[in-house]
């Protein structure tokens, strides 16, 4: 193999050193189709995790696929810093009001789709809480497809959890957020839960469930879901995972002036996280069924 010439090596190194910065791991603007990070393995645990500025609340949020693990996520943070003030918004409170839409309609809608949320709603609640306001959540009903009549009235806090399976695919969202976490759980894994929660607890048949799923569900999750998982900050796999837990809430804690605390028992949350690489974490015995705490969701 032929040496290439000392000018045109020069030249090659400093194309190199010149290349966009926003296109290095870790940026806010780098595209789905310059990261490496959906052809990896799913056990490493990636982490960019910022530290969030001091003097307001801070907030996180946590997306992933439909029965991924988010709702566990939410309720291990919430029970490790119960001393805290917290408040929880789910995207799914947001649901667009179809009630002008036939029964039939509205069953056939896509609430798997990005459309179907009323995310510039969310984003006004959420910079209202930031500013220390309460807020009126909407409240929706999963059986009527149809958004309440009442609301829910939300006090602000120091942290502010944000939970769904789309709330990455929103820039306005995104700017937001000061720790953007991603549940990675196998397609099977999730499916299994999915399929056991709309039979268990919405009556909903084994045929009605396989046909939502690949008419719906499984396409918005690859168009929209999977694609936003490039801008997560941390990327838990498997659900609930203690080494991934402890660096969120060692972060939460640093904000909140309080000394780190662990979820569980992996590794004491340090230097890793802001180091930007990748960390192999112990993952759990997976659960195939419904986590506790799993709200009710659309989706």
């Amino acid at each position: 193999m032929s040496k290439l010439p000392p000018a045109a090596l020069a030249a090659l190194i400093t194309t190199v050193e010149d290349a966009d910065p926003a296109e290095k791991p870790g940026s806010e603007r780098r595209s789905r189709s310059s990261s490496l990070d959906e052809f990896a393995p799913q056990s490493p645990m990636r982490t960019f995790m910022p530290t969030p500025a001091a003097g307001h609340s801070v907030i996180v949020g946590i997306a992933g696929g439909t029965g991924s693990g988010k709702s566990t996520i939410v309720a291990a943070i919430s029970e490790a810093l119960k001393g805290a003030k917290m408040c929880c918004l789910c995207h799914d409170f947001y649901y667009k009001d179809i009630s002008h839409l036939s029964l039939e309609e509205r069953a056939a809608t896509n609430f798997d789709h990005p459309s179907s949320l009323d995310t510039e709603l969310m984003v006004q609640h959420l910079k209202q809480l930031r500013q220390g306001m309460p807020v009126e959540v909407p409240q929706y009903d999963f059986a009527t497809h149809a958004r309440r009549k009442e609301t829910t009235l939300m006090q602000p806090a120091r942290v502010i959890l944000v939970d769904g399976i789309l709330v990455l695919t929103s820039a306005e969202l995104r700017e937001l957020m000061d720790i953007k976490i991603f549940v990675d759980t196998e397609a099977d894994i999730r499916f299994i839960r999915r399929l056991r929660r709309d039979i268990s607890e919405r009556g909903r048949t084994v045929d009605s469930c396989m046909q939502q799923y690949m008419q719906t569900v499984k396409p918005m999750h690859s168009q929209f879901v999977e694609p936003s998982k490039a801008w997560a900050d941390v990327i838990i796999p498997m659900g609930l995972n203690t080494v991934a837990l402890d660096m969120v809430l060692a972060r939460l804690k640093e904000f909140l002036g309080e000394s780190p605390v662990r979820a569980g028992t992996g590794a004491a949350a340090g230097g890793s996280a802001a180091g930007g690489g990748q960390v192999r974490g112990r993952v759990p015995s997976l659960d195939l069924a419904e986590q506790p705490g799993e709200p009710e969701t659309q989706t």
